[in-house]
């Protein structure tokens, strides 16, 4: 047999050998998606309050594991790729607002588990009227000897209502720089006050300020949008502590908070004298050492 024909005849064998490899790897990748699926694929949540507190949505997912071996599956949330969710929603900020639970689970072959989702968005108003998108990852782990893993997504769109829920008040926090100062009699410095509610600024909020010696001016003000709101100390003529105070009355949403900064005020001149000038004291002195001196003179002469 001529060398044209044998090498004919091998690239014959070693195409007819590649292509059902190629099938069988298609073909098992196909089953595996069969034996594993959840449902459903993508839903909405309607009308979310952010309660600040964690509570369950009444939409379960179903983990299906129509495989001949027991499975474990792990279930997260996501944030999506800017640009990666559908038209009109957003990346949720923080993953965490969504807690698939369990977290981990075991599937006996051919059979189901159910997985329950709670939300914990923060009771702020800036939260209201949002459309968000979260990815719930249902990851199958591999058995020895499999190659890579399945991780079906659901698409999770959540719908925040237009105000917030009745509900408790948030707490706040109220801060001054600065905390302490010293200062000139009669000079002035800013004071800047903060107000954060769950380390989130609280804007467009009324402070009150007040002072026990010096003026504060103006006495009150409104938080930016950074939460913070700035005033000018004068302190007083003279030596003195004083203790500035910034106060929060609270609202219908935020609970009242306060703090004060403590100053030191420190005098430019020097405190008057006795009105005896030093020279009249060094002679007081010359003249009282001269006459003890005499006297004691005297004593010894007698002797």
């Amino acid at each position: 047999m001529s060398t044209k024909y044998l090498k004919g005849i091998l690239f014959l064998v070693s195409a007819l050998s590649i292509v059902p490899l190629v099938i069988c790897t298609s073909s098992i990748t196909h089953a595996q998606e069969n034996v594993f699926s959840v449902s459903p694929g993508a839903f909405t949540a309607s009308n979310v309050p952010p309660l600040g507190t964690p509570y369950t949505i009444p939409q379960n997912l179903v983990v299906w594991n129509r495989d001949t071996n027991t499975r474990t599956v792990t279930i997260t949330s996501e944030i999506p790729p800017e640009g990666d969710t559908t038209v009109g929603y957003e990346p949720i900020p923080n993953a965490n607002w969504v807690i698939p639970y369990p977290s981990q689970t075991t599937i006996n072959a051919n059979s189901y588990s159910t997985v329950q989702i709670a939300l914990n968005i923060p009771r702020w108003e800036n939260l209201t009227s949002k459309k968000w998108e979260v990815w719930i990852v249902v990851e199958r782990q591999a058995l020895p000897g499999e190659v890579g893993t399945l991780r079906p997504v659901v698409v999770m769109k959540i719908e925040t209502t237009t105000t917030l829920p009745p509900g408790a008040k948030s707490t706040t926090s109220l801060t001054i720089s600065e905390e302490n100062f010293t200062l000139q009699a009669g000079k002035s410095k800013y004071l800047t006050a903060t107000l954060t509610s769950n380390s989130n600024p609280v804007g467009g909020e009324t402070i009150n300020w007040s002072t026990t010696v010096g003026t504060v001016t103006p006495s009150s003000g409104k938080t930016d949008t950074n939460g913070k709101v700035s005033v000018v100390y004068t302190a007083p003529n003279y030596d003195a502590l004083v203790i500035v105070n910034a106060s929060y009355a609270g609202s219908e949403q935020y609970e009242s908070s306060s703090t004060n900064s403590y100053g030191t005020i420190t005098a430019t001149t020097p405190a008057p004298s006795s009105g005896i000038s030093t020279g009249v004291i060094i002679g007081i002195a010359i003249a009282v050492g001269c006459g003890v001196i005499g006297a004691a003179i005297l004593l010894v002469g007698r002797h």
